[in-house]
C-alpha cells in the first residue's frame, strides 16, 4: 500500500509537469509532479506533522501554503537511512520528504492531490 501524491494545476485539473523533474533520461512521465511514498512510513508522518492524518494534512491545499510545513518536517528527522526503502527509519522518510520538498518548489501554483 503506498499513497500517491501528486501537484495539479487547480484550473485544468491535470497534473502539472516540468523541465527540471525526472531523471537525466526522463520520458514525459518521470517530469510529472508526482512522488510515491510508501504506507510503511504513516507512524513517522503523523510524528513529524503533528496530525493523526500524517501526510493527508497537505491533501487539497494550494503547495505554496505547505513548503515550511514540509520543510518543517524535515527538519525533525535525523539522517540515519536504511539501505531498504521499505524500512522504516527517520532517514528514509527524510529522503522521500526531500523529494516532496523538490517537486514542491517546481509546483508552488499547484494543489496537493493525496490518494
Amino acid at each position: 500500500m503506498s499513497y500517491d501524491i501528486y501537484i495539479y494545476n487547480p484550473k485544468t485539473k491535470k497534473i502539472i509537469s516540468s523541465n527540471y523533474a525526472g531523471y537525466i533520461d526522463s520520458n514525459d512521465y518521470d517530469k510529472l509532479l508526482y512522488l510515491n511514498l510508501t504506507y510503511n512510513y504513516s507512524s513517522i508522518l503523523q510524528k513529524i506533522f503533528d496530525n493523526k492524518d500524517g501526510i493527508y494534512i497537505l491533501n487539497n491545499k494550494k503547495v505554496s501554503r505547505t513548503i515550511d510545513k514540509i520543510q518543517n518536517a524535515i527538519n525533525k528527522l535525523n539522517n540515519q537511512m536504511n539501505k531498504d526503502y521499505w524500512d522504516v527509519s527517520e532517514g528514509n522518510v527524510k529522503f522521500a520528504l526531500l523529494k516532496l520538498y523538490q517537486i514542491a518548489l517546481l509546483g508552488q501554483d499547484g494543489v496537493w492531490k493525496i490518494i
